[in-house]
């Protein structure tokens, strides 16, 4: 079975209260914006998307795919994608990288690195403390078009499916409580072959907090793309890794 996501340990803490210290309520800076999805001239001014009820990781899925979603996973450039930021899976100790990467591939419960295919789900999980709000909205066509203006509705949940042709919306998950035992989490959602650019509702237009994920078909059998130590059963403390530091003379 796969290991669970747990309680906080406060290891994010130090990360997201300096954030929230400088600039409480929006780490990255101003808002984004709402209307059509569809760029525009002009960004506007973002109405306050309030957050839904806190949901819970999906107990019944084996092959489910966690994608944290905090402002402590930083900016990076992928070839022929561009900027992506806020958004990461867990690696085999349940440790979120302090750096973004493309949604392509996860670490199943034998240990392996495995690419995501129609057999896996995804759920969304929100690591950052109040007042952070986070969502993942997916975007027209095979880019990031700036500025995006998105309509109220994507504020909450919307559809199940992330495919061609498809609306969806985790809507605004809301942030970790201290009186909580594990983050909030959007709705499950299943997949289809494709590749699917996605952003935060608030801080897409912002802050390039945009990813992409990448479903493939599956094989009869599956091989890993590399082999690490098993996790299962161990929990996933939902933590980043912290930044590693030059070594002398470099």
């Amino acid at each position: 079975m796969r290991a669970r996501i747990r309680a906080w340990n406060g290891l994010l803490c130090v990360a997201v209260c300096c954030v929230l210290l400088a600039n409480c309520g929006n780490p990255y800076g101003s808002s984004g914006s709402s209307g059509p999805i569809a760029p525009s001239p002009t960004p506007t001014a973002s109405p306050t998307f309030s957050p839904g009820p806190c949901g819970t990781e999906n107990p019944s899925i084996t092959n489910s795919v966690i994608v944290g979603m905090s402002s402590a996973i930083t900016s990076t450039s992928v070839p022929n994608i561009g900027t992506i930021a806020g958004y990461a899976v867990p690696d085999s100790t349940g440790t979120f990288p302090n750096v973004a990467e493309v949604i392509n591939q996860f670490v199943d419960a034998n240990g392996n690195i495995v690419p995501i295919t129609t057999q896996n789900t995804l759920q969304f999980a929100n690591l950052d403390a109040a007042p952070i709000n986070h969502s993942a909205v997916g975007l027209p066509g095979k880019n990031f078009p700036k500025p995006v203006n998105f309509p109220s509705p994507l504020a909450s949940p919307t559809s199940s499916t992330i495919g061609p042709d498809v609306q969806w919306s985790t809507g605004q998950v809301p942030p970790f409580e201290d009186t909580q035992q594990a983050p909030c989490f959007s709705q499950t959602f299943t997949l289809k072959v494709g590749t699917y650019y996605f952003g935060d509702l608030s801080y897409y237009n912002s802050a390039n907090v945009q990813d992409v994920v990448v479903v493939g078909t599956p094989t009869p059998s599956p091989k890993a793309l590399h082999r690490i130590a098993p996790y299962q059963n161990r929990p996933i403390f939902w933590r980043i890794r912290p930044k590693s530091r030059p070594k002398p003379g470099i």
